[in-house]
This record gives C-alpha cells, structure tokens and sequence, in this order.
C-alpha cells in the first residue's frame, strides 16, 4: 500500500535518518482509506482488549504507583474515572493493553497496546484532532514492526520481547508526529530511545507481570525520549544500525534492510494479526481446530479418549505446554496448549472468563489435559514462518478419529476478521466492565475518530 504522496528512492541515506524522514513525512501524510480503516480498527481492538484488563491485578498495581506518585494530568486512565500526566497514564494504559494477553499481533510483536497508549495518551495532553491521532498510529505502529521484523528470530532468540523493546521506537514515532519534530530531531529521539530499550522474557519462567509492564514502559520511554529529544538532549545517531546500536547489539543485523525496505511505499504494519482468543498466538490455530471440534464436529469432552496437537519446532522451544499439574497461575495458562484446548473441549469456547484463578484448576479440563499430547509436527515446521499451523487428530472414545488442519489462525491475514467479528470481541471486553451503554458510545467515537476535531469525546467514553 502506497503513501498518496510517494517518497523518492534514498539508499543512500542512512537507516536511522531514513527512518526518521519518514516518521516526518507522516506528520502531513495523505494516507489512503484503507490505511485509515486499518487503523481505526486497530484502536478499536485494542481499546477493547485495554478496558477489559480493567480489573487485572497487574493493573491494580500499576494505577496505585501512580496514585503513590501524585501524578497529575488530563491524560485518561481507561475506565478508571482517573486522569494523569501523560507519561504516566501511558504506562498504566500499556499495561492495561497488554494484560490480558488479547492484544493484536505482528510476528513476534504486541504493537498496539504500547502505541495507542502513547497516541491517546499524548494527543489527549496536546489536543490534537482523531485525523492527527491516526497519522502517529500509524507512524507508531510502522516503525515498531519494522523493527521487529529486523531483530528477527536473532532478538527473539536472545531472550528479548519485542513489545518491551521495539515499540520503544514505535512510541518514538508517536511522540514526533504528534509534537511535530524535524527530521534530525526525531533522528536523535531514536537515539536516546536506545537507551531506554528493554524486557526480557524471564517471566516465562513463573508467569511474572512483567510481560505486561513492558507495553507500558515502551509506551512511556519512546514518547519521553521524544520529549527530550524536543528540548534538546542530544543522542547517538545510527541507533539501528551504528555499530553498537540496536539491531548490531540486541540482534545480528543481517536484517537491518526491514527498517526501510519499501519504506513509505508499502506499509509493512498491515500485516498486524487479530486474536480470537486470549492467550499467546502461536496457540491460536490449534484453538481454532479445537473450536472446530465442538462447533462442526459436536465433540464434548466426556468423548475424547485422546488428541495429539502437531506444532512447529518454535513452539516446541518454548514453554507451551504442561499435562501432568493444573498451570501455577494465570500467565502460564495463557501459554499452555493444552489448558486452552481442554477448556475449549470441556466449555465449548474458549473466553476470558476461562483464565480465572478457579477455573484454570477445573478439575474436568485437568483431566482431559492429561490426554493430549503436542508434538513437532514436520509440516507445521516447514511452513513456519509464514505460516503457523497446527494439526489436531483427536481419537473418540467410540473408535473414530478427527483430524483436522490450520495453516494459519482466524484474525490472520489470511483470514482476516470482519467489523462484526472486531465488534463482537471488543463488545465482550468492554460491555462487562462499562457497562452495555458505555460500551456502545466508546464503540462510536472510536470509529469516529478521523473526522473529530479533538479527542474530547473518546476521553469522556474511555473514562
């Protein structure tokens, strides 16, 4: 998808200073419709998933560090009845964003819940209009991607997680476009976000919060480096691809040329993925084949004598499934194949409501996880990546078997989801906690936003 105004060829310019061109070019950026229809649904989903973590311990923890702090603002703290400095209320509302594990997806990244918590955030403490608030959505959300898609498996490899680490820049990219920044000194904001870049996935380990803390750190360190930037802190330049820049230190920077392949002629974010279900997203197409079970196939789980889950080799890598004991907590239900496939076998659907504390110890989806096996499955391995499949072949009590074959999950780009379908979900996050009415209005202003002159009518809804 190309820019209306097409940028020129400049393979000479370097990376970091080609990417922070186009982060300014965005501020007058004409995007094209779908681009704008693209992001608004982005706001749309993610908002939704925010709100829906209302009332998630992480969230409690974070909101009572910023009461402690005194933080004061007009930048709404999503359904709280709360406003805070900007900075602040981004990294409550990133939390928020990522603490149900429901955010949307883009290969190894969660962009939208650190993004649109800097957009919102910001736009609400400058008044910006909904058209200007889209434009560093999708700023955000490039730069981010891009500089996922060049640490690669290398940054992954290392321990690093992408929505800590990447959407430092993406918030960057907010920050500029929103406060105007020339080009050098978006540049040197890059630089300064260098040394605010962080989060590693220790947390697998015991199911820490500190997965969901880093969508609001990104959000607040990416938007706090454009800041400084703006009044004059100087950083390195070459960020990406200096020799101890980002992509040289944190990965192998074989892939440095994703940071502007095609950049500002093709909009890589694009191919930013919708989740059906909450938990991690290499789970997803296994989800479906379970979902698929129970919906096509009438299967319940009083029938299964056993399922085998065919996977790729990356998600055999991880820690993504146990059989043997109930998951020790929320987050390591959300990664554990298994539990989501029992649960959806034993309720019929898999939902939110699924991941509480007394039901991941249900004793009929334990018992029925002890009879399901995940395996590396070699076609699964072989088309990954792009594609992330799952077979599932689940043996009947009554001598029959089922197999069924996902190459790639609902909400992916092959499969993308209908408005309907991101109506639905954001309904079943929002409605729960604001109320049918609420849910409605902020449903409204939200698809609203490209022709509001300011933010006045999203910060009342999200209030």
């Amino acid at each position: 998808m190309q820019l209306a105004q097409t940028l020129p060829e400049q393979t000479a310019i370097p990376v970091t200073d080609r990417v922070a061109e186009f982060v300014h070019d965005m501020i007058t950026a004409d995007l094209p419709d779908e681009v704008r229809q693209f992001t608004v649904e982005r706001l749309l989903d993610t908002l939704g998933v925010s709100v829906g973590a209302r009332n998630m311990p992480h969230t409690d923890a974070a909101l009572r560090t910023v009461e402690w702090l005194e933080s004061t603002g007009n930048s709404t703290i999503y359904a709280s009845g709360r406003s805070a400095s900007a900075l602040d209320a981004m990294l409550v509302n990133g939390v928020m964003g990522h603490g149900i594990d429901f955010d949307d997806t883009h290969a190894f990244l969660h962009p939208g819940s650190a993004i649109i918590p800097a957009a919102v955030a910001l736009g609400e403490r400058l008044g910006v209009s909904g058209d200007r608030l889209i434009r560093a959505v999708v700023a955000g959300y490039e730069v981010a991607v891009r500089a996922s898609l060049a640490g690669g498996l290398a940054h992954r490899g290392r321990g690093y997680h992408p929505t800590g680490t990447c959407n430092v820049f993406g918030a960057v990219a907010v920050g500029a476009v929103l406060l105007e920044l020339p080009a050098d000194r978006i540049a040197e904001a890059f630089g300064i976000a260098g040394s605010m870049v962080g989060g590693i996935v220790q947390y697998r380990d015991d199911g820490a919060a500190t997965k969901h803390l880093h969508a609001g750190l990104a959000a607040r360190n990416g938007v706090l480096a454009a800041l400084l930037a703006r009044d004059g802190l100087h950083g390195p330049g070459a960020i990406f691809e200096g020799r101890f820049g980002f992509l040289s230190i944190m990965a192998d920077l074989e892939n440095v040329d994703q940071m502007t392949r095609d950049l500002g002629r093709e909009f890589a974010f694009l191919r930013t993925e919708t989740k059906l279900y909450p938990m991690c997203r290499q789970t997803n197409s296994a989800l479906d084949l379970a979902h698929e079970l129970t919906e096509e196939h009438g299967v319940t789980a009083d029938q299964v004598d056993s399922v085998t889950v065919r996977v790729t080799d990356y998600v055999m890598n991880g820690s993504w499934f146990t059989t043997t004991e109930p998951p020790p907590n929320v987050l390591k239900a959300r990664i554990n194949f298994p539990y989501g496939i029992a649960a959806t076998l034993v309720h019929g659907r898999l939902l939110e409501a699924h991941f509480a504390p007394d039901q991941i110890v249900d004793p009929q989806v334990m018992t029925l996880m002890r009879r399901i096996t995940v395996i590396e499955g070699e076609e699964q391995t072989r088309r990954w990546p792009p594609e992330r499949g799952a077979q599932i072949d689940c043996v009947l009590k009554d001598g029959r078997t089922i197999t069924l074959v996902a190459r790639n999950p609902k909400g992916s780009v092959s499969k993308p989801l209908t408005m309907a379908d991101l109506r639905a979900k954001f309904d079943s996050m929002v409605a729960p906690v604001l109320g049918e009415a609420r849910a409605a209005q902020l449903a409204v202003e939200i698809i609203a936003l490209p022709s509001r002159a300011d933010l006045a009518g999203l910060s009342r809804a999200l209030a």
